[in-house]
This record gives structure tokens, sequence and C-alpha cells, in this order.
């Protein structure tokens, strides 16, 4: 609580990952009013690494200029394997990933439930989704939920050059739903905003403009 995290670079969690802070098996875990600045991981979570923490909260933090390397995922924070996790009034900008999810990166079991409120993503980079890869196991119990309200994406970038999405990518077995958000200046070489790839997103009262892609623009 009220931290800043120092620039950092760790190689030894499995499949290098919480280069800031690592929760692993932390029920209820709990990040408030912190700042994770330039922090680099070698696979996930850049700032956090989340796995197997169900009923975490992180409130009011800011991911600025971080990373994963190695096509990894989730500059600012990977989620695996937790459910019940709210991520609210927080700030991602500049941070980038090799692979998917250069803000956020959110996967795990069937059943499994994300919310993300009140949160803005800013300039983020990534192979596959420039600030948000959603992605799950098919475990027979149903796809996780995602669900991002009053979130604002500008100016995020996918860099892969066939099916990557400028602010949210969204992969098998997981499904989104997104209210009263904004998607404004996102890029990508084919969806400009969002991808979705055999799942579903539900959208309302969202704002889409300037978004550029050759699949996807508006």
């Amino acid at each position: 609580i009220n931290c800043v995290t120092p620039p950092t670079e760790e190689h030894g969690f499995i499949d290098g990952g919480g280069a800031g802070v690592l929760a692993d098996t932390c029920p209820f875990f709990t990040m408030t009013s912190c700042w994770f600045l330039g922090n680099t991981a070698t696979k996930q979570g850049g700032g956090i690494g989340m796995v197997l923490s169900d009923n975490a909260t992180v409130g009011q933090c800011v991911f600025q200029d971080n990373h994963a390397t190695n096509i990894g995922t989730g500059g600012g924070i990977s989620i695996a394997y937790s459910t019940d996790v709210v991520i609210e009034d927080c700030w991602f900008t500049e941070n980038t990933v090799t692979g998917g999810g250069g803000a956020l990166k959110a996967g795990g079991t069937g059943g499994s439930m994300v919310t993300i409120r009140n949160c803005r993503f800013n300039r983020n980079e990534g192979h596959w989704a420039g600030a948000m890869y959603l992605q799950g196991i098919d475990d027979q119990r149903g796809p996780g939920v995602v669900a991002i309200d009053n979130c604002h994406f500008i100016g995020n970038r996918s860099t892969r050059v066939y099916t990557g999405s400028g602010a949210i990518t969204i992969g098998g077995w997981m499904r989104g739903v997104a209210t009263q958000s904004s998607f404004v200046h996102n890029r990508a070489y084919t969806h400009g905003a969002i991808g979705v790839f055999g799942s579903a997103l539900l959208t309302d009262e969202c704002l889409m403009a300037g978004n550029r892609g050759s699949d996807g623009s508006d």
C-alpha cells in the first residue's frame, strides 16, 4: 500500500513473471495506491504477476513503462488461474510486451471472473493486443468472463501484421462484456480497436472513434 517499485528485472519465477510484485497462491491479495515504474519480466506480468490468487483487488495504481519479453504477456498485470479479481481506478500507460496485452493479460480456468472498472489504458503496445489480451483454457466448465466497465482505451497499438488488435484481443474460452467504455485512436494492421477470435464480446453504450485497422476501422 502506498508504494513505488523501482525498475526491476527478474529471472526467477516459473515462466518468468511478477517483476514488480508476484502474488502466487495469495487469496484476498490487495494492492492499492502504488506506482509500478519500469519493471521488466521475462515472460508475464512486468508490474504484477498474479496466479492462483482468488478474490484479489488492485486499486488506484499506476503502471507505467513496464515490459514482458520473450513473447511475454501482460506488461502491467498478468492474471492467471484466478477468479473474482477486481482491477479498479488504475492507469496503464506506455507498457509493452512482445506477445499479447501491453497493459494487461487475463486468462485461466472456466468460470473465472475478472472485473476491470474505471481504468485508463494509454499508449500501450503489444504484438497480439495493444492494451488487453484475454485468453482462457478449455476445462469443460464453460468460459471465463471479463467485465470491462467505464474504461478508456486511447492510442494503444498492436504490432502484429495479420491478427493483432489495437486495444483488446479476446481468444477462445473467454467472454467479454464492455459497458460505458471508449476506444479512441487505437491502431493495428487488422483490427483497429477489438478483435474477437472463437469467443464473444457484448458492448453496451461504448464509444468507438478514430481507430485504424484494415479489417476494423471506424
